[in-house]
């Protein structure tokens, strides 16, 4: 996505857990149906969707909307984060997991600290640093620290309720994790923050399908 001073790279595999379903009902019966995509833009103008590399057979849409966006909510899948698209460290990768249950699947490096390039949308409240992590070990969550702009904010907590958190949980390879930013941490210029996860001396690294950034709490309707 470019606005014709930054550009924003990003990268979809399969998808097919968030199908879109019409109404806001639960995805229906068709597996490879339209995939929901959010974008978040930040400001009016002139946009371009640009086709990359590794698009196969072009980009295809079959519908375009605006929206509010009132959790300043932005996020990248677990392909772009393997690609560092955006700056960063590349997180691992294997062949199988470009569909690993409906989606793609990356993980941290092993007995390292993995910085990632995090989108965010700057609205002057706190934030919360989440991952959806794979849901397929008995923890899945080890970490050490973690580190935004160098600085150290709270680790991940699994019990932060809001409807990301409920929407992945009710996933059966979800997890929604997520860690706190203050808003003091985020200048209003801000398009991506450097996210420091220390993984040394853990069992395993954290696999996970996405990872973004969103309010806090949601702001009054007024302000919404």
């Amino acid at each position: 996505l470019s606005d014709g001073n930054n550009m924003d790279a990003n990268a979809y595999g399969p998808n097919w857990p968030e199908a879109y379903a019409v109404r806001n009902s639960v995805t229906d019966k068709s597996l490879s149906g339209n995939q929901w995509l959010p974008i978040p833009v930040g400001r009016a103008g002139r946009l371009a969707l640009v086709t990359k590399n590794y698009t196969q057979f072009g980009g295809w849409l079959s519908g375009l909307a605006f929206s509010r966006n009132p959790w300043g909510h932005a996020s990248l899948p677990a392909v772009s984060y393997h690609w560092a698209f955006n700056g960063g460290n590349a997180t691992r990768w294997d062949a199988q997991w470009v569909n690993w249950y409906g989606d793609t699947l990356t993980a941290l490096q092993n007995n390292a600290t993995t910085t990632l390039r995090v989108p965010v949308m700057p609205t002057g409240r706190d934030k919360l640093f989440y991952m959806v992590e794979h849901n397929n070990y008995w923890n899945g969550a080890f970490h050490r620290e973690i580190r935004v702009k160098g600085t150290a904010i709270e680790r991940f907590f699994s019990t932060y309720d809001n409807p990301f958190a409920r929407h992945f949980n009710g996933k059966t390879y979800a997890r929604y994790i997520a860690a706190r930013i203050p808003a003091g941490l985020i200048t209003s210029t801000d398009r991506f923050l450097d996210v420091a996860i220390d993984g040394t001396a853990t069992e395993i690294a954290i696999f996970f399908r996405e990872a973004g950034t969103h309010d806090m709490d949601v702001p009054p309707l007024a302000e919404a």
